[in-house]
């Protein structure tokens, strides 16, 4: 029985050498069709990817050859007019119409493509308010992560008497941070209220201060800060700056004078900026002090 067995398999087996039929060969068969569809639609796929990256090289090549082209007697025009009085600037209706001259070196290729796409019509300041709105923006999410989360909901200082003081100092701040959003990111300050701007700022960096050193005490029974905390603190305070000077040193030397003291409109663009950040600051703030008067009244 065993002699049949041993002949039966070698039969088979000498089927299969000779070409003989093959359970597995439909399934090679059917895997190299696959894969040769799969080539050739691929390739196909391919080619059309690069036809239109190229189409989009050739768009972007363009564009920034239109923009590097423009002359820079715009920036010229810009700071002289800048530089006149404001009873001596001319009309915005009878304003020359000056090219848009964002930069003209050319290693800003990319700020220039980040830039084009957005409504700004003031070549001088829109890298400036570029800046400060993309710093400004990162800056209150991450307060927001900071404060809502971890100082009202996770720690509830309020409710602390050991961060009594810690608390106090947070509401201060998020109430100096509402004026300061609509001096700078809802108008362009000049002469009195340019330095009421300035003021805020440095009032927040002072209640800053004051935060650091009383952290230690009021966080002791919660074993100090967490590495997490740390590094948000770390990245608000670069982020601070970031979305504050950028404003204040483009402001020329005849728009610090308080006989200047004006307003003028920021671009819509940057206005809603600031209305995307300072509306819900108020709410913030009001939060803060009505938590701040219960803890008052729980301890009278």
């Amino acid at each position: 029985m065993l002699v049949g067995l041993d002949r039966k398999a070698s039969s088979q087996l000498l089927a299969r050498r000779r070409g003989g039929p093959d359970r597995g060969a439909p399934l090679l068969q059917a895997a190299g069709i696959a894969a040769v569809i799969f080539v050739v639609m691929g390739q196909h796929n391919l080619a059309n990817l690069l036809r239109g990256a190229k189409s989009q090289h050739l768009l972007s090549s363009a564009v920034q050859a239109a923009v590097d082209q423009q002359p820079i007697d715009g920036i010229a025009a810009n700071l002289e007019e800048r530089r006149q009085p404001a009873e001596h600037r001319p009309a915005l209706a009878q304003r020359p119409n000056w090219p848009i001259v964002f930069d003209a070196h050319q290693s800003c290729g990319i700020t220039r493509g980040v830039v084009l796409w957005l409504p700004i019509n003031a070549s001088l300041d829109s890298i400036p308010l570029l800046t400060a709105a993309v710093c400004m923006v990162i800056f209150t999410t991450i307060a927001a992560i900071d404060g809502l989360y971890f100082h009202l909901h996770k720690y509830r200082l309020h409710e602390r008497p050991a961060s009594r003081l810690e608390h106090q100092l947070h509401t201060m701040n998020v109430v100096i941070f509402v004026p300061q959003v609509y001096l700078l990111f809802w108008m362009q300050p000049r002469g009195l209220w340019l330095w009421l701007a300035l003021l805020t700022f440095i009032a927040s960096l002072v209640v800053e201060f004051f935060d650091v050193l009383c952290e230690p005490a009021s966080r002791a029974d919660l074993g100090g800060l967490t590495g997490l905390e740390y590094l948000l603190h770390f990245m608000m305070a670069g982020l601070r700056f970031g979305a504050v000077l950028p404003l204040f040193v483009t402001s020329i030397p005849p728009d610090w004078a308080l006989a200047a003291t004006s307003v003028a409109p920021r671009p819509l663009w940057f206005l809603l900026v600031g209305a995307y950040i300072g509306v819900p600051a108020i709410g913030i703030a009001a939060l803060h002090v009505v938590l701040l008067a219960r803890g008052s009244a729980a301890r009278i």
